[in-house]
C-alpha cells in the first residue's frame, strides 16, 4: 500500500481457493490489484471490499465470467481499485481461457488494458512495461496485414539507432476493444480471433479499452519515463489531427496532441497507397477535403497537406520531430497496402 512519501507503486495479489461442490478438487481465483486511493487508510479499507466481494463472487457469480469479473467492484469503481490480471483454475472454470478472461477484464472495466507475453501467457502490463523504452504497433488487425513484420523491423531499427544499444525496448501490439468510430464495440469472438492472429509475430500484446489514441501514452507513462514510439500508417494519423477526435477534452486539438506526444513520445508515420489511404480516411469517417497530398502514387507523412492554421502546426509537428517520416526507401521490401 502507500507509503509515507507517496512514491511506491501501490500493487498487490489477491486470491482465494475453493471447492464448488462436496469432494470436488479445488477451484482457484487470484488477481493482481493496483490500488489506487491516495492514502494508505483508504486503500486498506477498498482492498478490504474487494475480498468480500471475491468470496461472494466464487459462490454466487461463478456460472459467468463476465458475471464474477464485475461483481468484484461492488461498492467499489476503478479509481479506487484497477484488476489487470487473473487467472481462474479448477472444474468451475473448464472451457474458460485465459484470453477470454482477460478480455472480460476489460469489458466490465475491472482495468483499461491487460497485456499478454511474447508465448501468449497473460501477465501483468507492469511486469512487461516496467522501465523499458516501448515500441508500439496500434491497430484494430481486422484482418492479416502482409508487410507487418517489415514495419516493426524498420521501427525497431530506427528506435535502436535513437537510444543506447543495451537499452532493448520491448515491442508490442496494442488492439482496443472499440472500433474506429464511437459507439463500435469488438466483440469477443472477434477479439478472440485477432489476438491469436497476432500470435504469429511472436510479440507481446495489449488488450485495451481505449478509442483515442492519447490515452495509450498517458497509460504507458504510467509505466516507464522511457522513449515511447508509436508505429502507425499515413491513413491513421489524419483522424488523430482532427478536432472532432478531441470532444471529449476541454483543451480540444491541441490539448488531445499534447497528450498524445508527452513525454517525448513520438510517432513513426509509414506510407501507403493511394487507394488504401482513401479507404482508410472513409473507414474513419474522415472526409476526402479534409486533407490532400501533393503525391498521386505512394502517400507518405511529408507530402500531406491541410487546409488553414491545422497545415502549419502539422508542419510544426513534422519538422520538430514529433511525427518521423518514414520514407519507403527505409524498408528493404516493404508494401504500401495497409
Amino acid at each position: 500500500a502507500r507509503n509515507f512519501q507517496g512514491t511506491n507503486e501501490c500493487h498487490g495479489w489477491l486470491g482465494v481457493r475453493f471447492q464448488s461442490e462436496p469432494l470436488s478438487a479445488p477451484n482457484d481465483i487470484l488477481l493482481h490489484v493496483n490500488l489506487m486511493d491516495s492514502s494508505n487508510l483508504a486503500q486498506q479499507q477498498a482492498l478490504g471490499t474487494l475480498g468480500v466481494n471475491l468470496i461472494h463472487a466464487a459462490f454466487y457469480h461463478r456460472e459467468s465470467v463476465a458475471k464474477l469479473l464485475s461483481s468484484l467492484l461492488d461498492s467499489l469503481s476503478l479509481e479506487q481499485i484497477e484488476v489487470d490480471f487473473v487467472h481462474l483454475a479448477g472444474p468451475a472454470f473448464e472451457g474458460v481461457t485465459p484470453e477470454l478472461a482477460a478480455v472480460q477484464l476489460v469489458r466490465q472495466r475491472l482495468c483499461h488494458a491487460v497485456a499478454f507475453k511474447e508465448d501468449g501467457a497473460l501477465v501483468y502490463p507492469s511486469e512487461l512495461l516496467h522501465k523499458r523504452p516501448v515500441l508500439m504497433q496500434r491497430g484494430s488487425f481486422q484482418k492479416a496485414i502482409p508487410h507487418l513484420a517489415e514495419m516493426l523491423k524498420t521501427s525497431h531499427a530506427l528506435l535502436k539507432a535513437e537510444i543506447p544499444a543495451d537499452r532493448e525496448p520491448v515491442m508490442c501490439f496494442e488492439l482496443t476493444i472499440r472500433g474506429a468510430r464511437p459507439g463500435d464495440i469488438v466483440s469477443d469472438a472477434e477479439l478472440l480471433k485477432r489476438i491469436q492472429s497476432l500470435r504469429e509475430f511472436n510479440l507481446p500484446i495489449l488488450v485495451s479499452d481505449f478509442r483515442e489514441t492519447f490515452h495509450i501514452t498517458e497509460y504507458i507513462r504510467r509505466y516507464t519515463k522511457e522513449p515511447l514510439r508509436l508505429v502507425v500508417g499515413v491513413g491513421t494519423l489524419v483522424p488523430l489531427l482532427k478536432s472532432g477526435f478531441y470532444e471529449g477534452i476541454e483543451g480540444g486539438l491541441l490539448e488531445g496532441l499534447g497528450k498524445l506526444l508527452m513525454q517525448g513520445a513520438k510517432m513513426y508515420v509509414f506510407p501507403m497507397s493511394h487507394e488504401d489511404f482513401v479507404a482508410k480516411l472513409k473507414s474513419y469517417g474522415v472526409e476526402q477535403s479534409f486533407c490532400k497530398s501533393s503525391a498521386t502514387g505512394t502517400i507518405t507523412a511529408e507530402s500531406l497537406e491541410f487546409s488553414g492554421p491545422l497545415q502549419h502546426l502539422y508542419r510544426f509537428l513534422l519538422s520538430a520531430g514529433h511525427l518521423i517520416s518514414v520514407p519507403q526507401s527505409a524498408l528493404s521490401s516493404y508494401e504500401t497496402k495497409l
